[in-house]
């Protein structure tokens, strides 16, 4: 099943087959910018609704609890113990244990960068932009801050470590892959960064791509060190001004990236709208989908080697999950 988060509602698609049919629509009207399955639970669908809080379905996406009304949740993530992280704005994360109640993880204030952070458009609010997990510890929690950098918590949120050495500060994706420290990947608002000692020191690479802009960022399942991308023609404030949109380009590095290419084989050579968010599928670690901001949900059932359109003509799409 494919969950789609929209700027109007969540679309289900459910496969038969080689085909994809459209199973439902639901949350009509509600701007829905993240979705994201529980591994541990299956048929359970996270949907992050920003100033409108955060929904939760048993029944892959068929129907929604509001469970934090009051949160405006940017980003969310289930950690390897079941714990469930958001990010909001302003910039906190709030924790559910499994089966337990929200809570705010007070300690993320005690952080020194805390009260640093900004955002580059008025009124200039931070958030917590991408929450992901250590590739080597289950209670390893990476957060990206938008903008103020990447914070570490290697105690399930007890304290936290802003790590920004080398990093531009606007980031929008994180990537934990295996390494004797974890290997961190991120995509920023500059380009792409990577940190071979679990964020403390970063470093920018990026030969291949003529455009700097990065939102999303993933790696294959199988093959960690394989990434996926998409970047635009400048910044959205500027794009989405433009006729031709954002000139959006994916791009994949087989090498932890040092080098990148453009993968666009089935699509035009730039796409009008963005990518904001990829997702593998986890049974089928070849299968990647894109969710764009013109309505449409891309697939390639070989890690970006082939794109087809598996659904267009919806509402600006932003979040994407495969749900079990």
């Amino acid at each position: 099943m494919i969950v789609v988060g929209t700027e109007s509602g969540v679309q289900v698609f459910e496969r038969e087959g080689s085909k994809w049919n459209h199973r439902s629509t639901s949350l009509d009207g509600i701007a829905v910018y993240s979705v994201a399955a529980d591994p541990g639970v299956p048929g359970r669908v996270y949907a992050a609704a920003k100033e409108n809080g955060l929904y939760e379905s048993d029944d892959y996406g068929e129907t929604w609890t509001h469970t934090a009304p009051n949160l405006n949740v940017w980003s969310f993530g289930v950690a390897p113990t079941g714990t469930v992280y958001a990010g909001v704005s302003p910039s906190a994360i709030y924790q559910r244990m499994p089966d337990g109640a929200w809570d705010l993880v007070s300690s993320l204030q005690d952080q020194p960068a805390y009260g640093s952070w900004s955002f580059p458009v008025a009124p200039h609010v931070p958030n917590i932009r991408h929450i992901t997990f250590s590739a080597n510890d289950p209670h390893t929690v990476y957060s990206a801050v938008e903008v103020g950098g990447v914070i570490v918590s290697g105690d399930d949120g007890a304290t936290w470590a802003n790590h920004r050495e080398g990093l531009h500060l606007d980031v929008h994706c994180l990537v934990s892959a295996p390494g004797d420290e974890d290997v961190l990947y991120a995509a920023t608002g500059r380009g792409f960064y990577r940190s071979f000692n679990a964020g403390a020191v970063w470093e920018s690479a990026g030969t291949g791509m003529r455009s700097m802009y990065l939102t999303p960022l993933v790696a294959h399942s199988k093959q960690p060190h394989t990434l996926v991308t998409c970047a635009t023609q400048g910044r959205p404030r500027y794009w989405r001004e433009r006729a031709s949109g954002a000139e959006a380009t994916i791009y994949r590095s087989r090498d932890g990236g040092d080098r990148w290419e453009p993968i666009m084989n089935g699509l035009p050579e730039t796409l009008a709208g963005t990518i904001d968010t990829f997702v593998v599928d986890p049974d089928e670690p070849e299968a990647l989908y894109g969710a764009t901001a013109d309505g449409k949900v891309l697939v390639s059932t070989s890690f970006g080697d082939e794109w087809k359109v598996l659904a267009e003509g919806l509402p600006a799409a932003f979040g994407l999950a495969v749900v079990a």
